[in-house]
């Protein structure tokens, strides 16, 4: 609804445009991943995942990270991404200078590009998702809702439509470290058996399961081939 309401904002008519949701893949949805190896120690740890532009907003995460170590000093961080722009490289030299302080040093780790995400993602004891501009819809957190991960995400484009703030997981300003680091240490103090991880898996698999995806399709196809022609 998001991108639905920039098209229409630029001009095009509100009856063209119809909003269907991404499928998640069969391979994620019924796959049984373990949790990456390489992730050890008492954490808790906390990652994100995405390409390291500043659209994505790593240095909110890193800013936030800071903050929870105060409380957490055993906290790992874990930034899973690989630069892809090249108008991106001072952007990522200035992740891994903040990642180099006194206060973050040792507490951050650069995957760069990993083929196992989901893996690295059921290490993880929270998730963040910290775009500081509107995204159409982030596949990041479809995939980690639907692997039951306890996930903020800024309140922003897509994300505020996919996550139910509260109940499936937790939504923040744009750009604000503190307000990342409350959410995210409400969700790392949730005792074990708290439901929002189940509650998100279970909306996301029921949305956005790739029949249902099919089925829009089909649904917007047959709307448009059984309208008559419009006569000038």
């Amino acid at each position: 609804e998001a991108a639905r309401d920039a098209i229409v904002s630029m001009g095009v008519p509100a009856r063209k445009v119809e909003v269907l949701y991404n499928g998640l893949s069969h391979n994620l949805l019924n796959g049984n991943f373990e949790p990456e190896p390489s992730v050890r120690g008492p954490g808790p740890h906390i990652g994100m995942v995405g390409h390291l532009y500043p659209l994505k907003g790593q240095v909110v995460f890193l800013k936030a990270a800071g903050m929870l170590l105060k409380n957490y000093p055993d906290a790992m961080f874990y930034i899973i991404g690989e630069r892809i722009f090249e108008d991106s490289e001072q952007y990522v030299r200035s992740l891994h200078a903040l990642a180099d302080t006194p206060e973050l040093k040792g507490h951050v780790v650069f995957t760069g590009y990993q083929s196992n995400v989901p893996e690295w993602m059921m290490a993880m004891d929270a998730i963040a998702m910290t775009s500081v501009l509107p995204e159409a819809l982030p596949t990041v957190c479809l995939e980690a809702m639907a692997l039951g991960k306890r996930l903020v995400g800024t309140n922003i484009g897509g994300t505020a439509e996919i996550i139910k703030h509260g109940e499936t997981g937790l939504l923040t300003p744009p750009g604000n470290p503190q307000a990342l680091a409350d959410a995210l240490r409400t969700l790392i103090e949730l005792p074990p058996d708290h439901p929002i991880g189940q509650k998100a898996s279970v909306d996301i698999r029921r949305r956005f399961h790739p029949e249902a995806f099919a089925e829009s399709i089909d649904s917007v196809y047959h709307e448009l081939t059984s309208v008559s022609p419009v006569k000038a």
